[in-house]
């Protein structure tokens, strides 16, 4: 497959309980699991629980990134407080290094922002991860700090969230 992807052809839809398989093998793949706080394998019973508590949380929104109608990458908002929600995502192993990773939050930035009531929306990396580092500084996120986390160095970065934005207007940098 041609590593360049149309924008017309990726969107996001809310993630719902037929995601739960999918998910669970994204989040256990190597090299997610690697840049994880916890490297360990997820049993499916504990993710199981987990994704239905998600689900169901006021304080979290969660999305399906599609290429067609294929799914390739999931990103999540979870309200840490008033004003700010917690990034978490990934790109399906097959499809990284094609900017999805950037477009994922592209399209959801803004939208967490509407639905869970918050102006800031913010991710924490490993400082190794160059992958989710360059995600975030295409996607017009902010540096905002460094720091250590359970012994790993880790970069925060931060983007305040546009209330009438459609997410395609997301300033990405080439």
């Amino acid at each position: 497959m041609c590593k360049s992807i149309n924008s017309s052809d990726v969107q996001i839809r809310p993630a719902n309980k037929d995601d739960a398989y999918c998910l669970w093998e994204w989040v256990n793949d190597p090299v997610t699991r690697g840049n994880s706080f916890n490297p360990e394998p997820i049993p499916w019973a504990t993710h199981e629980a987990w994704y239905a508590a998600r689900l169901s949380s006021p304080d979290t929104r969660l999305w399906i990134l599609e290429l067609g109608r294929l799914p390739v990458g999931q990103i999540r908002y979870d309200r840490t407080d008033a004003s700010t929600a917690q990034i978490s995502f990934s790109v399906a192993p097959d499809f990284r290094r094609r900017n999805l990773g950037t477009k994922l939050l592209c399209l959801s930035a803004d939208l967490a922002g509407r639905e869970l009531g918050v102006r800031l929306v913010q991710g924490v990396t490993f400082e190794e991860n160059l992958g989710s580092i360059n995600a975030f500084v295409k996607a017009g996120f902010e540096l905002a700090g460094q720091r250590a986390i359970a012994g790993h160095g880790c970069l925060v970065f931060r983007r305040a969230c546009r209330p009438e934005s459609d997410g395609e207007s997301c300033n990405v940098v080439h």
